[in-house]
């Protein structure tokens, strides 16, 4: 029965050690359905009002520009992502735009800041009066490029970002237009890091198992 219950225990030991190597999936979702921003502000000295909309079917947060001329933009930062982001592997959401009137062009896009540095991804205007569905890859360096600041590599500012931000921009040169943009259903998924083991643990896991082996060996010996 010892001898059961030891060898056992050093499976199970190996085990927890091999499951702690793995990867681990990791998921930032935000639906707004709580009523709430859920930890996303704007992201100052670009100003804007970041508000929640509730069109009576689900929540989302807007910003909206309107009469003044010349345009405006909103930088909406993403909660909790910060530092190295080198795990992140895509970013989803829907958008919904609503145009007043004409000479305003429209743009949502994702930017990262990071080393002195702003990359942006490619931005894909959707039709307008509806939502549509975007979405970003992290791994894809060609998708995004320099936007101000430095000429760090995109490597390096996403392994020690400042901040993700989804950026909704106007430009409104007639000044008798307005616009409205809605986000919602943000969803940013990766894979983190493998768990580190400590050399101890794993030794002794392997160590209790070599010893359960050989109590075993030598029983059938005799």
């Amino acid at each position: 029965m010892k001898k059961k219950l030891l060898a056992g225990l050093a499976t199970g030991l190996f085990m927890f050690c091999m499951a702690g190597m793995a990867n681990a999936g990791v998921i930032l979702s935000s639906d707004f359905e709580d009523g709430t921003l859920q930890g996303w502000a704007p992201l100052t000295p670009f100003g804007g009002a970041l508000t929640l909309y509730d069109n009576g079917v689900d929540n989302a947060f807007m910003y909206a520009t309107d009469t003044v001329a010349g345009g405006g933009g909103l930088l909406a930062q993403a909660p909790g992502l910060s530092g190295d982001l080198s795990y992140l592997d895509g970013m989803t959401w829907d958008e919904f735009v609503y145009d007043h009137g004409f000479n305003t062009l429209i743009s949502t896009y994702i930017m990262i800041h990071g080393s002195d540095t702003w990359y942006q991804s490619s931005d894909v205007l959707g039709a307008v009066g509806v939502w549509n569905s975007k979405a970003v890859d992290f791994n894809d360096a060609t998708g995004w490029s320099i936007a101000g600041g430095g000429s760090a590599s995109f490597t390096d500012v996403i392994s020690n970002a400042d901040g993700v931000f989804i950026s909704m921009d106007t430009s409104n040169w007639s000044g008798i237009n307005w616009y409205e943009s809605r986000i919602d259903n943000v969803v940013v998924n990766g894979t983190s890091a493998p768990v580190p083991v400590p050399a101890a643990v794993l030794l002794f896991g392997t160590g209790l198992a070599g010893l359960a082996g050989s109590r075993l060996r030598r029983k059938k010996k005799a």
